[in-house]
């Protein structure tokens, strides 16, 4: 059975291949019957922490922990469990679940059921995205036929840690309540800070800015700011990227490839508000001075969110 299994594997990794130069991510979308139909949506997983006697924290799927699977499988599942410091922390900061929602528009994040900042994307950023990793790790054209069909799997998971002695349960995202997407808000009325900037970068990888070239610098810091491997230049030649965006508007981080958009960080006040109230729960008991110290992290986060900046890169 396993013998089958392998080459059946084999199969489909070579049907994936193909022959010659592997197509575009758009190619691979209208080739694909079906893709824009097909859907696979899992329901909910929960996955509870529970603590062993050492303290620590070790997942566990269905009743089943890791340990368990360690003595079944003899591997090694360290990586997943947290150390009793941070269930201590974890605890005490009262961060009791966490939520991550994939589908169709993105990645969203919840945690104690309130919205944070996400990955959103669609089609054209996708297929993007894939073109971009199939430049920088070559795999005959698999990610350019993965990722779009990864958009159709929907996929929630709960992560839930170990209550603190008389904490009282959250509740948990209501499903009903939808995924809080951000509103499209292309322009700031009133935007806290402005930046505009051009960087041109040279085949030696040195950025120049308004004409000045960071090779004037050298002397003075021994070494030149900003430069890039002359090989990442020549990826960035080969697959034809001659410009890089970097834009935030009020409803996100958005990042363009020759004017094309890729999967994009987005955000309203609520979600930023919320990641920043997050950050404090998590710090209350640590070197953070008072209140007035996470009022200014709450400022600064809400001023960054309301600006208009855009950094454009040219490549030669």
């Amino acid at each position: 059975m396993l013998r089958r299994s392998v080459a059946l594997l084999m199969v489909v990794a070579v049907l994936l291949a193909g022959c010659g130069s592997p197509p575009s991510a758009k190619e691979v979308l209208e080739e694909v019957a079906g893709i824009e139909t097909f859907v696979l949506k899992l329901p909910r997983i929960y996955v509870q922490y529970v603590e062993n006697g050492k303290g620590e924290g070790e997942p566990a799927l269905f009743g089943i922990r890791a340990s368990l699977i360690e003595s079944w499988f003899n591997v090694d599942l360290s990586m997943v469990k947290i150390p009793a410091f941070y269930m201590d922390w974890i605890k005490s900061s009262n961060l009791q679940h966490i939520e991550l929602v994939h589908n169709g528009k993105g990645i969203f994040a919840f945690v104690n059921g309130k919205p944070t900042p996400y990955l959103a994307w669609d089609a054209e950023s996708v297929g993007l995205a894939a073109d971009m990793m199939e430049t920088f790790y070559p795999s005959s054209g698999l990610f350019k036929r993965l990722l779009p069909i990864l958009r159709h799997i929907g996929l929630d998971i709960v992560v839930q840690m170990p209550l603190a002695d008389g904490a009282t349960a959250i509740p948990y995202r209501d499903v009903k309540a939808g995924l809080m997407e951000t509103t499209a808000a292309a322009e700031i009325a009133e935007p806290a800070a402005e930046v505009n900037l051009e960087i041109a970068y040279d085949d030696r990888g040195v950025p120049s800015v308004l004409g000045m070239s960071a090779d004037m610098l050298q002397p003075m810091m021994g070494y030149t700011p900003g430069q890039l491997h002359p090989a990442y230049i020549a990826q960035l030649k080969q697959a034809g990227v001659k410009k890089i965006a970097l834009q935030t508007r009020g409803d996100g981080l958005f990042l363009f490839i020759n004017d094309q958009p890729l999967p994009n960080v987005a955000w309203s006040k609520e979600h930023l508000n919320n990641a920043v109230d997050i950050y404090a729960a998590m710090n209350a008991t640590s070197w953070v001075p008072n209140a007035e110290f996470v009022n200014m992290i709450r400022e600064l986060v809400l001023q960054f969110g309301n600006s208009d900046i855009l950094v454009v890169i040219h490549f030669p």
